[in-house]
């Protein structure tokens, strides 16, 4: 990907693969290789993908894939320079895929130009303090009990605080939140996690959007690394090291690691059931009410 775009020289085209999260990360590194050098290519037409980079400076055009064009891929995952550890962090293998000089600073970018969120935004009863939920994840080994986002919720509710529930249509209902499962576009949840005061996530695209928000965030790790994954400025729970099982998402590699990350846990208790939701609610607490952060603005 270090190669310099001409104007003879048809565009490579950008093979869109991962979850949200990726996307948001590989929109910035695309963001930032086009402010150096001018990096510019095409993007192969997949729906959600063409959603989130529609409006991007280095995107010139959203299609179906030509035959005989140049294919450029964005699994880092699959980089031995990432398997070995050599480049551990998932922004930085990006950042060194598109040909940018590392360390390369983990400055977030999504074009959102256009996008609104004053609608879903009068709906809500908006509270003195609110916070996101975002239990679910495309990987089932990635998601806390759902129990337990159930007595976090419930235990946020209490302290007065109201609750919003983010993900998809089909995601079960947490009792005690405001449920907006289904009703925003992933661009518009970014817009919106922007007017809350914290979000509680595992390792997800709202996660990653938090970073690109600056919301006060607690994140939950266990199959995959705060160190991989995470950002300093996020309370990060993380789960006991360890696995019996022997195959995990971050101990595999490659077509291996997809197969793994989208099962579920053969355990019969895996990592993230050892994060204590009593933990969660603390540290909720002392973000909520005594927070190191200022203030965000709904406005």
């Amino acid at each position: 990907m270090n190669q310099k775009n001409t104007e003879t020289r048809p565009l490579p085209w950008l093979n869109p693969v991962g979850g949200l999260g990726d996307v948001l990360m590989y929109s910035s590194v695309l963001k930032m290789a086009h402010d150096q050098r001018g990096f510019r290519c095409n993007l192969i037409r997949r729906a959600r993908y063409a959603e989130m980079l529609a409006g991007h400076p280095a995107i010139a055009e959203i299609d179906f894939f030509p035959k005989g064009a140049e294919r450029l891929s964005t699994a880092y995952w699959e980089r031995a320079e990432f398997n070995s550890g050599e480049i551990p962090r998932a922004f930085q293998m990006l950042g060194k895929m598109f040909g940018l000089a590392l360390p390369v600073p983990e400055n977030f970018y999504l074009p959102l130009d256009g996008v609104s969120d004053k609608l879903l935004a009068s709906l809500i009863p908006w509270g003195k303090k609110t916070a996101v939920l975002a239990p679910t994840s495309e990987s089932p080994r990635k998601m806390l009990p759902f129990e337990k986002w159930e007595r976090v919720a419930a235990a946020l509710h209490e302290m007065g605080a109201l609750v919003l529930q983010f993900g998809q249509a089909s995601d079960r209902k947490i009792k005690h939140a405001y449920s907006l499962c289904g009703l925003s576009s992933p661009k518009e949840a970014v817009l919106l996690l922007k007017r809350a005061d914290l979000l509680i996530a595992g390792d997800n695209f709202l996660a990653h959007a938090a970073h690109l928000t600056g919301t006060p965030a607690i994140t939950l790790w266990g199959p995959t690394s705060a160190g991989v994954y995470g950002y300093p400025e996020h309370k990060r729970l993380s789960a006991p090291e360890g696995c019996s099982s022997g195959k995990c998402i971050m101990s595999t590699v490659a077509r291996e690691r997809s197969e793994v990350y989208r099962s579920p846990c053969p355990e019969k208790t895996h990592c993230l059931d050892k994060i204590s939701s009593d933990e969660i609610i603390e540290s909720a607490r002392k973000l909520l009410f005594q927070p190191a952060f200022p203030a965000q603005s709904r406005g």
